[in-house]
C-alpha cells in the first residue's frame, strides 16, 4: 500500500490572503451609520489583532451600548456579501507556496464563513479553489474539528495552519500540530497564549520550518527500543538521579520518553522538549500523565514561562548545529541553585579507540555510520565538553562516566544477554575510568 501523503489544512483569511481591508471598510461604513466615529485603521487593526472583544471597539468608536448588538448582527450579515469580498486580496506569496508544497503534501483549505456559495465564487475569482483537493466550510468550530479530525484519521505528521486561535485550539483537540501565522487578525503576543507548535511571520516561511522538521524525523534514533533501552536507559538515569534537585525538571531531547517515564518518578512537574515531531507524537501517545507536558521545539528557540530546579541534557549537544547557543538559551531556564546534567557520546571510549587502530576510524573524533544514522554532527571528548560549557558561561562543577564500551552494540548485547550481571560490572568501569567510558557527563551550574 502507497504511503499517504500528509495534510496541510490552511486556513483562508488572513493565512492565505489579506482581508483587512474588508474589515476594515466595513467596520467603518456601519459605524457611520449607528453614528459612531471610525477609529484610525491603524489603531482598529491594532485592537483586532490583540483580540480586544466587540464592545471594547465599539466603546471607543462611541457606539452607544444599547446599538452593540444590531452593530454586530449587521456586521455579520454584511462582512461576507460578494461585494465585500472583491475587497480582498491574495498574499504575493501565496500561489507560489501552495504549488511548491502540492508535490508532497496533499493540502486542504477550511474555514469558518457562513457563505460557502459566496466563498467559492471568491476563491474561483482568485485562482486558489486548484490548489486544494478539499475545502472544508463551516461557521461551526465543532463541526469543523470532526470534519478535520476524519479528514486526518490515517494520515500521520498532518499540519494545521493558521491566524488565529482557533487552529491552535483544534489542532490540539485533534492531535496535529499547529503553525501559527501573524499575517492576519491576531498579534504574536495573542497567540502565544495558547501555545502553537509553530509560530512564524507568513506562510512564505513554511516550506523551510517544514524542511527543517523533516530532516529531524528522518533519524532513526528511540531511547525506548534497542540498545539504548535495554543496556543504557536505566543505568544513566540511575547514576544521574544523585546530581537531580528540587521538584521541577526540564528535559531536552526527550525522544520517545524511555528517560522522561523514569524523570517523573523523581519530579513532580516535567516539561520534555524535542524537536522532532515524530518523538513528540510518539511520546505523547505512550506517556499520559498529569505531571507532564510536552513541548515541540527546537532548542535554540526554546520559550517557556518557567524556570527548573534540574534540567537534564542527556545526548543533545552531539546533535545540534551550534551547542554554546542552545547552552546560552538553557541557562534561562535554571534556578539560581538550580544544576544542568549533561550527558555526550564519549569520543575516546575504548571501542572507538579500537575502531582507529582497525582502520575504521581516521580518528576518534570522526563520525562512523552509527552516528550520522542518529543525527550526529560531533564526537566529544571531555575537555571540548568543558570548553562549551565554559564559553556558554556555565560552570563544571562534576564531571564523570560510565560503561566501558569495547565492542559494538550489537556484540555487547550478546554478552550481555548470556549474563546480565556484566551489565552492572561494564557500568562501573566506565565510572573507574571515565576516560576510556562510552559516555561521558558533567553537572553544570548557572
Amino acid at each position: 500500500m502507497a504511503k499517504k501523503k500528509p495534510i496541510i489544512f490552511f486556513d483562508l483569511d488572513g493565512t492565505l490572503i489579506d482581508v483587512s481591508k474588508r474589515h476594515y471598510e466595513v467596520y467603518g461604513k456601519l459605524i457611520k451609520e449607528f453614528k459612531g466615529e471610525p477609529l484610525p485603521k491603524s489603531l482598529y487593526w491594532k485592537l483586532k489583532r490583540s483580540r480586544a472583544s466587540v464592545p471594547k471597539i465599539l466603546r471607543k468608536s462611541s457606539v452607544s451600548e444599547k446599538l452593540h448588538y444590531s452593530f454586530l448582527t449587521k456586521f455579520i450579515s454584511h462582512i461576507e456579501r460578494k461585494e465585500n469580498l472583491m475587497l480582498d486580496s491574495v498574499f504575493p506569496y501565496t500561489k507560489g507556496v501552495l504549488k511548491s508544497l502540492r508535490k508532497n503534501y496533499r493540502l486542504y483549505l477550511t474555514t469558518q464563513r457562513r457563505s460557502k456559495k459566496n466563498t467559492i465564487v471568491q476563491l474561483k475569482g482568485l485562482g486558489l479553489q486548484k490548489f486544494f483537493e478539499g475545502i472544508i466550510i463551516s461557521a461551526n468550530e465543532n463541526r469543523l474539528s470532526k470534519v478535520i479530525k476524519n479528514v486526518s484519521r490515517e494520515v500521520k505528521n498532518s499540519i494545521i495552519i493558521g491566524d488565529t486561535e482557533v487552529q491552535i485550539l483544534i489542532a490540539r483537540k485533534v492531535h496535529l500540530f499547529s503553525v501559527a501565522v501573524l499575517s492576519g487578525i491576531r498579534n504574536k503576543s495573542t497567540l502565544k497564549k495558547y501555545k502553537p507548535d509553530f509560530i512564524e511571520a507568513n506562510i512564505n516561511y513554511l516550506p523551510d520550518l517544514l524542511k527543517k522538521i523533516n530532516n529531524l524525523d528522518q533519524y532513526n534514533y528511540s531511547v525506548s527500543r534497542g540498545f539504548t533501552a535495554e543496556i543504557t536507559t536505566n543505568p544513566t538515569y540511575t547514576l544521574l538521579s544523585k546530581y537531580f534537585r528540587g521538584t521541577s525538571c526540564l528535559e531536552l531531547g526527550c525522544a520517545d520518553g524511555a528517560g522522561t517515564k523514569i524523570l517523573l518518578n523523581h519530579f513532580s512537574k516535567v516539561v520534555a522538549v524535542d524537536g522532532s515531531l515524530k518523538m513528540i507524537r510518539k511520546i505523547k501517545k505512550w506517556i499520559r500523565s498529569k505531571k507532564l507536558r510536552v513541548v515541540h521545539s527546537y532548542f535554540e528557540n526554546l520559550s517557556l514561562p518557567s524556570k527548573f530546579d534540574t534540567v537534564v541534557m542527556c545526548h543533545v549537544l552531539e546533535h545540534v548545529d551550534n551547542p554554546v547557543i542552545v547552552l546560552k538559551n538553557v541557562k534561562r531556564f535554571v534556578k539560581k541553585n538550580g544544576r544542568i546534567i549533561i550527558n555526550v557520546p564519549n569520543a575516546f571510549s575504548l571501542h572507538r579507540q579500537a575502531g582507529v587502530l582497525l582502520g575504521m576510524l581516521k580518528d576518534e573524533h570522526d563520525l562512523n555510520e552509527s552516528d550520522l544514522s542518529v543525527g550526529h554532527k560531533r564526537v566529544y571528548d571531555i575537555n571540548k565538553l568543558k570548553e562549551d560549557i565554559k564559553n556558554a558561561g556555565l560552570k563544571t562543577i562534576k564531571t564523570g562516566g560510565f560503561l566501558l564500551k569495547a565492542f559494538s552494540n550489537s556484540q555487547l548485547k550478546e554478552v550481555f544477554k548470556k549474563n546480565p550481571k556484566n551489565i552492572d560490572a561494564y557500568i562501573k568501569l566506565g565510572e573507574k575510568y571515565p576516560e576510556i567510558a562510552a559516555e561521558i557527563y558533567t553537572i553544570c551550574k548557572i
